[in-house]
């Protein structure tokens, strides 16, 4: 799935507890360039505020997580281009 999506380097680890526990299990996503985990595009409130994904049970949770995961991929490439282009006009 990674591979297809453009996303080889995305690794999945199991963790020790989230301290979400009463909306487990959590899902959380991390990125080298930040501290902690992260939020994305796709999370309810809560989980925003949060940085989890709560109640990752069903093939739908999961494709949910995916999609959030998919879609910062695309737009922290996106933002590279255009970083890339904005350094070409100089």
């Amino acid at each position: 799935r990674k591979e297809s999506a453009g996303a080889p380097n995305v690794v999945v680890e199991e963790s020790p507890c989230l301290g979400g526990c009463k909306q487990a299990p959590c899902v959380a996503i991390e990125h080298e360039e930040y501290e902690g985990n992260i939020g994305l595009e796709g999370m309810h409130d809560d989980e925003l505020t949060a940085r989890l994904f709560y109640r990752i049970v069903t093939d739908d949770d999961v494709q949910r997580v995916w999609d959030a995961v998919e879609n910062g991929i695309r737009v922290m490439a996106e933002e590279e281009d255009d970083d890339d282009d904005d350094d070409d006009e100089y």
